[in-house]
């Protein structure tokens, strides 16, 4: 894969789950969830990516 742009903005909202163990992402209509650690290991560079399911 090569890098690649995006031209268009593209909101979303962001938020915690209660226990604070998961993640979730309203992006576009579409919702996903990703483990907060897994997120949090991405984000440190300990990992180059981790789990995103989608929500229905």
């Amino acid at each position: 894969m090569g890098e690649g742009s995006i031209s268009s903005t593209i909101e979303g909202v962001v938020r915690i789950s209660e226990s604070g163990k998961g993640l979730y992402l309203d992006i576009g209509g579409v919702s996903y969830a990703s483990p907060v650690s897994r997120v949090r290991a991405v984000m440190r560079g300990d990992q180059r990516k981790g789990p995103v399911s989608r929500v229905r």
